[in-house]
């Protein structure tokens, strides 16, 4: 392979990573505005910095950069975090948010640029790199294929749920003390279902809310944990279709 070969597919690999999609995604049709919208995970129209930390996370799975680049890479993005937080609420609106992927690309692009440089001067580095990099793609692509369709699918759709979960979790635990109360509970899932739903007739009060709440499986009275309301808004995900079985499983999420 030449080294103009050898450099092509290294640019290939670069912009079809995982960890690289917000910032080469729109030279394939993917916009920013859509970028937020996939991490505005519970979708009440913010990226928190609980989700944007999933954002710095992938840095360490950018290919081709080296460990020092990745370091520097996710100093930036927390850094940049608070800069574009025009309002300083710890969490980006959608035009802060593209405000800073735009941002973002022009230093990313350069990283890659260097490193591409770095490759076109040792192409043995280069190649131990690509083949690094290849070793770990055909080692998930092995996982996936030995997976069956609905075990994917189930993966899929409960790191949504998840997600989503973890995200209330962190927007309804003020303190940070990794316990909700009563009152932290009521008051956002009452506001969070106002966003989220349009229709009058089907949201809920606070009043229905505390209700809930008390009927939550938790070990301590007036205290749910994270793993305890990951746990029950799984089940409630996962309510059937026949609303006829909702009081049964209401049921069974409060056991003990």
């Amino acid at each position: 392979m030449n080294k103009k070969t050898f450099l092509g597919a290294l640019a290939v690999l670069a912009l079809a990573a995982p960890a690289n999609a917000l910032e080469c995604g729109a030279a394939a049709g993917f916009n920013f505005g859509d970028a937020f919208d996939l991490m505005d995970v519970n979708g009440d129209g913010f990226v928190s910095a609980n989700e944007y930390a999933g954002l710095v996370d992938a840095a360490d799975q950018t290919p081709l950069l080296t460990d020092a680049q990745k370091q520097a890479k996710k100093k930036r993005l927390e850094k940049a975090f608070k800069q574009f937080d025009a309002d300083k609420n710890d969490r980006l609106e959608k035009e802060e948010f593209i405000r800073l992927m735009t941002a973002e690309t022009q230093f990313a692009m350069k990283d890659q640029m260097e490193q591409m440089k770095k490759f076109a001067d040792d192409p043995d580095y280069a190649e131990k790199q690509l083949q690094a990099a290849m070793e770990k793609l055909n080692q998930t692509m092995e996982k996936v294929k030995s997976m069956p369709t609905e075990k994917l699918a189930d993966n899929f759709l409960a790191n949504i749920s998840n997600g989503i979960a973890d995200e209330n979790f962190f927007q309804m635990d003020k303190n940070g003390n990794g316990c909700v109360t009563e009152d932290e509970y009521a008051v956002y899932m009452a506001e969070y279902t106002k966003k989220m739903v349009n229709d009058p007739q089907f949201q809920m009060s606070e009043q229905d809310f505390r209700e809930m709440y008390r009927e939550e499986k938790k070990a301590k009275p007036n205290c749910l944990t994270k793993d305890e309301y990951i746990r029950n808004f799984n089940k409630m995900a996962t309510a059937p279709d026949d609303f006829d079985d909702v009081d049964a499983l209401l049921a069974e999420t409060g056991e003990d």
